[in-house]
């Protein structure tokens, strides 16, 4: 298995879906933590596809710290493009790991 690359992603305006990656990276295993690089979220963060939204489409919720591995990871590729992130609060956001396919 490839080394692992760590990712950030902040959402720059809660209401509005962003994907992880613009471009499709193909993992076979990741791990997604509710933080920023720079330390704690002020609310939380919700994970999903691209209709996730902080009111009205929470698909998956992660506090502030909260820790969130795919079961079934090292069983199957995934597009991390293809997992959208919202939070309730400008500049709150996501860190990780994936390692890449190949």
């Amino acid at each position: 298995m490839a080394a692992p690359v760590k990712f950030a992603k902040t959402v720059a305006v809660p209401g509005t879906a962003e994907p992880l990656f613009a471009a499709p990276i193909a993992a076979r295993r990741f791990w997604i933590r509710a933080g920023k690089a720079g330390g704690p979220n002020a609310g939380n963060v919700f994970l999903g596809d691209s209709a996730v939204h902080h009111t009205t489409s929470r698909q998956m919720l992660l506090e502030p710290g909260d820790y969130w591995e795919p079961p079934g990871h090292d069983s199957k590729d995934r597009d991390l493009a293809a997992i959208y992130v919202d939070a309730d609060a400008a500049g709150d956001g996501v860190v990780g790991e994936y390692w890449p396919v190949g």
